[in-house]
């Protein structure tokens, strides 16, 4: 199992080099498309390389392509299934609520920094999402919490 990023797949020639040999081979199995929303339009603002997957079911046209996403509209699982080139697939779905998951919204207070940490720390050794409006940002917090 080989687990990479829209990016790293976008931009690499030697990576896709590489998988074409496994093809080839037929040892490709199956490629996933983890956040498949970010597909869609509205997804691409945060995540451009997503846009440009669709090459994969071309370039691999063999090999089955699983898109996942837990926030997929009707619009967004037509553009998904369009943009990817998987028309011809099947599609579940189940409820949006997991129980195995908290959602927590915080008021975001002067010292936001210092208000994460402290969320951070009550729940360590625990995993958890922090959502930001941009790449740029998520890379500050990224670098502030590992300080």
């Amino acid at each position: 199992m080989l687990l990479t990023t829209p990016e790293k797949m976008t931009a690499s020639h030697r990576l896709i080099g590489a998988i074409e040999q496994v093809y080839h081979r037929n040892l490709l199995k199956r490629l996933v498309i983890d956040e498949a929303h970010c597909v869609s339009t509205w997804g691409r603002d945060f995540r451009e390389d997503y846009a440009n997957l669709g090459f994969l079911k071309k370039k691999f046209p063999r090999t089955p392509v699983l898109a996942l996403t837990a926030t997929a509209t009707e619009q967004v699982k037509i553009d998904v299934i369009s943009k990817l080139g998987i028309e011809q697939c099947y599609f579940f779905q189940s409820s949006f609520n997991r129980s195995n998951l908290f959602y927590s919204v915080k008021e975001k207070r002067k010292r936001m920094k210092e208000q994460l940490v402290e969320i951070c720390r009550k729940y360590s050794g625990k995993s958890g999402i922090v959502y930001c409006t941009s790449k740029k940002d998520c890379e500050k917090v990224s670098e502030m919490l590992n300080k």
